[in-house]
């Protein structure tokens, strides 16, 4: 049996490499349709922090505007000062619906607001006396 030319002994055709390419293609393809899986602690954490953050701009819009602005809290959605409402992610709700107002000296009504998504519970605190916004309690 003769040897083989010496330019077929080793490596990949052309042709096997498009056909590896391509697999190696439609597999990555098929994984980015998928959906990510969903973190409820994530959610959770991310609709605290937008809930404070709006909370916290009420504030300061009350001490820069001189003036009251109010922040409602429904069970799916909040609005800051009768603006259109935001709303919370699908699987969270708010299980402390009310106002929370802001006084042009920074104070506030003061209150607590509990986020619930399935058995996790995050708490945004507002202080009265000096409107203060904290999240607290996430677990």
């Amino acid at each position: 049996m003769p040897a083989a030319p010496p330019h077929r002994r080793a490596g990949f055709t052309l042709i096997e490499m498009v056909v590896v390419l391509a697999v190696i293609g439609l597999v990555l393809g098929f994984l980015g349709l998928q959906r990510a899986p969903r973190s409820a602690r994530l959610e959770l954490e991310a609709a605290a922090r937008a809930l404070t953050g709006a909370l916290q701009l009420a504030r300061s819009q009350a001490i820069v505007e001189n003036r009251s602005v109010a922040v409602t809290i429904g069970m799916a959605s909040y609005a800051t000062d009768g603006g259109a409402p935001q709303p919370l992610p699908a699987r969270i709700v708010a299980r402390d619906a009310g106002t929370i107002a802001f006084a042009a000296n920074g104070s506030s009504s003061g209150g607590a607001i509990t986020l619930q998504a399935g058995e996790r519970v995050a708490t945004v605190k507002v202080e009265w006396l000096t409107g203060r916004v904290s999240t607290a309690g996430l677990r």
